[in-house]
């Protein structure tokens, strides 16, 4: 059984924040996936939950000029049904495609995946890749920050009155193909890792643009700059054994799967999400 709480629905950004700074343990309430599951197991009792489902203003995807805005209260699934996006962003389509199982992608939200910065989050990985950016506001207004720096190990966590209101989705350089390869966890279905790539072939057959992003192998998800650097200007196929993907310690070591495990999925993986990354061309905005 859950523990007593006290339950609000507010119909605006401000009203929800003025909410949650009023009370020094208040929780936002958006899918409800993972927090109602965290409250049944009391491994959380707050004593206020802000239901955020009606406002307005979090749900739905705008597009300008090529670049989306993710409304954090949409769903993964109305992600998945929004026109293109399938052309524009392939590794996010199928990283999303990849989470969970259909009852969680109907009821997870975007800007959940992003708000918990959760290590085995599958659409983290192209999002990083995209170079998209985070929305948050607070009591003390506004911020929108590069979502590397909201993942980044020791950045900026999210207040407990803080919330993400939005995802910004830049478009994709024309004729960089993305593409998304992950290892799952049969009992959880999150990654064991994950790997999104892109890759922009030039003229004469070398890889000139490379991007490279990784979750659930880490403690955060996180670019591999390092391995885009030593693969841009190389041919295919990628050659993965001594790709520089940072120190063993950074990686995870659990009862799933050891880091030097990990770091081992990380390169197969980087070589077989290239491998199909560079066969696509982004040509639609």
């Amino acid at each position: 059984m859950l523990a007593e709480f006290d339950y609000l629905a507010p119909e605006s950004v401000g009203a929800a924040v003025a909410a949650l700074s009023g009370t020094a343990d208040g929780r936002p309430l958006a899918g409800g996936h993972g927090l109602l599951t965290s409250m049944k197991r009391r491994r959380q009792s707050p004593s206020l939950l802000v239901d955020l489902r009606r406002i307005g203003d979090l749900h739905g995807v705008s597009d300008s000029a090529g670049d989306l805005c993710i409304g954090a209260l949409t769903t993964l699934t109305q992600l998945l049904d929004r026109p293109g996006l399938d052309r524009r962003h392939p590794a996010l389509v199928e990283a999303v495609r990849a989470t969970g199982d259909p009852q969680l992608r109907n009821r997870g939200t975007v800007g959940g995946s992003v708000a918990t910065r959760h290590a085995c989050s599958d659409m983290s990985a192209p999002l990083l890749l995209a170079d998209a950016a985070v929305t948050v506001v607070g009591p003390d207004g506004e911020r929108t920050l590069p979502l590397a720096d909201f993942y980044r190990t020791g950045g900026p966590p999210l207040g407990l009155s803080e919330l993400v209101t939005a995802i910004h989705l830049p478009a994709l350089p024309v004729g960089l193909g993305t593409a998304y390869e992950k290892v799952t966890d049969r009992t959880t279905l999150e990654p064991v890792c994950g790997v999104a790539a892109g890759a922009r072939l030039a003229a004469d057959g070398t890889l000139d643009s490379v991007r490279l992003a990784l979750t659930g192998a880490t403690f955060r998800p996180v670019r591999l700059t390092y391995a885009e650097r030593a693969l841009t200007g190389t041919r295919l196929p990628v050659v993965a054994e001594p790709l520089p993907i940072g120190e063993l310690a950074g990686f995870v070591d659990d009862a799933i799967a050891s880091a030097t495990y990990r770091a081992h999925l990380t390169r197969v993986l980087v070589k077989r999400a290239l491998n199909r990354a560079a066969t696509r061309r982004v040509t639609d905005h």
